[in-house]
C-alpha cells in the first residue's frame, strides 16, 4: 500500500479496496484481464496536481513483481485545468503493466463510476 499523505491516496489489495483523496481516487480490483493480476482504477476531474501526486505515489509502491494495469478515468469537462489533467494522464509512463486513459464526454461524477 502507498499513500502520499497530501491529497489523493491509493491502496492496493487483492480483495477490492478504495481510498479517496482530493480530486483523484484509486481502487484496486483483483483478477484483471490477461497476465495483470490487479487493476488500479483512478477517477479524476480537473485535479492535475492531485493526480500527479497520486501517480508519483503509485510508482513508489512495491508490487512484488506482479504486473498491474493502470486505468485512469477522467470525467467530462472543459477548460485549461481539465485539458492539463488529460495531458498529465496520457503522458504518464506506467512501468508496471498496461495503462488506459478514458475521457468521458460529460461530467458524470462518482455516482456513475
Amino acid at each position: 500500500p502507498t499513500a502520499d499523505g497530501d491529497g489523493a491516496r491509493a491502496a492496493l489489495r487483492s480483495d477490492s479496496a478504495a481510498a479517496d483523496g482530493e480530486g483523484a481516487r484509486a481502487v484496486a480490483l483483483s483478477q484483471a484481464e490477461g497476465d495483470e493480476l490487479y487493476t488500479i482504477v483512478i477517477l479524476t476531474w480537473k485535479r492535475t496536481q492531485s493526480l500527479l501526486r497520486l501517480l508519483k505515489s503509485l510508482t513508489r509502491a512495491d508490487y512484488l513483481g506482479d504486473r498491474v494495469k493502470l486505468y485512469i478515468q477522467i470525467d467530462g469537462g472543459s477548460g485549461k485545468e481539465w485539458e492539463d489533467t488529460i495531458a498529465a494522464a496520457k503522458s504518464f509512463q506506467w512501468q508496471f503493466g498496461s495503462k488506459e486513459v478514458k475521457v468521458l464526454d460529460q461530467n458524470r461524477g462518482l455516482a456513475h463510476a
